[in-house]
């Protein structure tokens, strides 16, 4: 959107966070399962990543608020 003229909303840690979300995901799904993400398809590995955010979704909001990068 920004490289494009539009507007962006910068959000400190977010990708971090995605980045050690991803691995976590990784590393659950190894010990449940003994399969890596080549081994899922699309739309399960959708539903379980949603099934394992449940409402940490938000998380690093108050976390960037009370840093002070409002």
């Amino acid at each position: 959107a920004q490289m494009q003229g539009g507007e962006a909303v910068f959000i400190p840690g977010a990708h971090h966070t995605g980045s050690a979300t991803q691995v976590v995901m990784e590393r659950h799904l190894w010990d449940a399962q003994g399969n890596t993400k080549h081994d899922l398809d699309r739309q399960k590995s959708l539903l379980m990543k949603c099934e394992r955010r449940g409402g940490r979704n938000n998380d690093i909001r108050p976390a960037v608020a009370s840093g002070g990068f409002t």
